[in-house]
């Protein structure tokens, strides 16, 4: 049962979407949420490969993967769903509204949807970031790539806005999350 719309419901039958799913949320809804049919759609076989493996290991069997784009995906099924969650995932689509019109697409009347978007101004300093690697040619995701903008940025002086913003941003921290923050090839924020 979750908190929904200020009273407790359910899940089970409730049918859930994740959009743009990666390696976890597949497993930690199927997990939480054991009486609700959920579907994950993912670009990424090798995300999807991940999620199914952690759902293999610990007996989660709710969840139903899908590999497609989020708005052809959203073309090519009728399905309705109870519950979307998009966290982080339509600001890397080319026209994020399109992804939105997915979402109201494939959401029931009575459906809630919870999205996240980067937000302009707190992404200003990471936008930096990526420009930069741009501007150096490091426009493909190779170990190399991201070790050469890692130490660059790790070698301003202390106290640069890059660096803060680079030392307190998460992502920074393994190499799927660095290639996310600082080398996506697509991001519009809003």
């Amino acid at each position: 049962a979750a908190l929904m719309k200020g009273r407790m419901e359910s899940h089970r039958g409730k049918k859930i979407l994740l959009l743009g799913s990666g390696t976890f949320e597949p497993y930690s809804f199927g997990a939480t949420h054991k009486e609700a049919q959920i579907t994950a759609v993912d670009l990424s076989r090798k995300s999807l490969a991940k999620a199914k493996w952690r759902c293999r290991l610990r007996a989660v069997t709710n969840v139903r993967f899908v590999q497609s784009e989020i708005v052809d995906f959203a073309h090519e099924t009728n399905e309705r769903y109870d519950y979307i969650h998009s966290f982080g995932v339509l600001h890397h689509l080319p026209e994020p509204a399109e992804g939105f019109r997915a979402i109201a697409k494939l959401l029931k009347p009575e459906g809630f949807a919870r999205v996240m978007v980067y937000e302009k101004i707190s992404r200003e300093r990471t936008q930096d970031i990526q420009k930069l690697g741009r501007l150096l040619g490091f426009t493909n995701q190779t170990r190399q790539n991201i070790s050469d903008l890692k130490d660059l940025i790790l070698n301003l002086p202390k106290g640069h806005p890059m660096k803060v913003s680079f030392m307190t941003n998460p992502e920074g921290l393994n190499p799927a999350g660095f290639v996310d923050a600082f080398l996506h090839a697509q991001e519009i924020s809003f």
